[in-house]
C-alpha cells in the first residue's frame, strides 16, 4: 500500500500543508503519483484549519437544528431520536443539559440502511425517548429548528414495523406456548419444604452417606433419609433441565 506527502497550498490563507495520500492495488504507484502531482497542482487547495473555519461559519448561519429519526422499525419497543446539527457546538451546555448525549448510536435517516447495518452516522449531541411529541418540543424550547422523517420514509419504516410487529406477534406465540407447555419449575420434597427455613439458599450440594446424609440450607445442617436424598438429587437435576429449557425458550423470545 504506497502512501506519499503532497505539498500543497490552501488558497484561502495562502498557506502550504501537507495532505497524506495512499492507494491500492495493482498500479497504485502510478496512480499515487498521478494524484499527488494532481494534489500539489491545485487538486487539494484547502488547508484543514480554514476547512474547519468554513465549516463553523456554515453551522453558525444555519444555527441549531433538530432531525427528527425514528428507531430500528423491527425492535420491541419503538425509540425515537432528536439529532442535533448545525450550531451545536454554542449550545453544548444546554444540549447536555437537557439530557443529550455525545454519540454516533443513532439512525441514519434512511431505513433499510439502518436495518441491514450499513449506516455511519457522525458523532452528534443525541436526545432519545418512546414519545416523539415530548422530544420535539424539548427540540423547540432549545431553539433548534426541526426536520422531521419524509414521507417516504415513514411509509418504508411503516411498512418495515407491521412486518416486524406480525414476525414478533408469531415469535411471542410459540414461546407462549412452550412455556405453557414447560410447566411450573419441579417442586422439593414436602418432606425437605416443610425443614425449609423461610429465604434460606441451597448450594445444590447433599453431604454424607447412606444413612447420615445432610444438606446445608443457608448454613443450617438439614438431615436427610437416604429417600429424601435421592429424591432431591433427582429434583435438583430436573430443575436444572427445566431452567436450560426456560433459558432457550426465553432466547427465542428476544429473537
Amino acid at each position: 500500500m504506497p502512501r506519499s506527502i503532497a505539498n500543497c497550498t490552501c488558497r484561502y490563507c495562502g498557506k502550504e500543508f501537507a495532505k497524506e495520500l495512499i492507494e491500492t492495488g495493482k498500479g497504485a504507484s502510478k496512480r499515487l503519483a498521478e494524484k499527488i502531482e494532481w494534489a500539489e497542482g491545485g487538486g487539494i487547495d484547502e488547508c484543514p484549519d480554514c476547512r474547519k473555519s468554513r465549516q463553523r461559519a456554515i453551522e453558525k448561519a444555519q444555527g441549531l437544528t433538530c432531525a427528527i429519526r425514528l428507531g430500528s422499525a423491527t425492535e420491541h419497543e419503538i425509540t425515537v431520536y432528536a439529532v442535533f446539527g448545525g450550531d451545536s457546538f454554542a449550545h453544548k451546555d444546554a444540549l447536555k443539559a437537557a439530557g443529550c448525549r455525545w454519540t454516533w448510536d443513532y439512525p441514519s435517516g434512511n431505513t433499510l440502511e439502518d436495518v441491514i447495518g450499513f449506516s455511519q452516522p457522525r458523532f452528534a449531541w443525541v436526545l432519545s425517548g418512546s414519545d416523539p411529541d415530548e422530544l420535539i418540543k424539548k427540540a423547540k424550547d432549545l431553539g433548534a429548528s426541526i426536520t422531521l422523517p419524509e414521507p417516504e420514509e415513514l411509509s418504508v419504516w411503516g411498512a418495515w414495523r407491521l412486518e416486524a410487529l406480525k414476525v414478533n406477534a408469531e415469535r411471542q406465540a410459540r414461546v407462549q406456548t412452550a412455556l405453557d407447555e414447560l410447566g411450573a419449575i419441579p417442586a422439593w420434597p414436602e418432606s425437605i419444604r416443610v425443614k425449609w427455613p423461610d429465604g434460606a439458599t441451597w448450594n445444590g450440594k447433599i453431604y454424607g452417606k447412606a444413612s447420615h446424609y445432610s444438606i446445608y440450607l443457608s448454613g443450617e445442617q438439614i438431615s436427610l433419609t437416604d429417600e429424601e436424598a435421592k429424591a432431591m438429587a433427582e429434583i435438583q437435576a430436573q430443575r436444572d433441565d427445566w431452567r436450560k429449557r426456560k433459558a432457550k425458550i426465553e432466547a427465542e423470545a428476544r429473537g
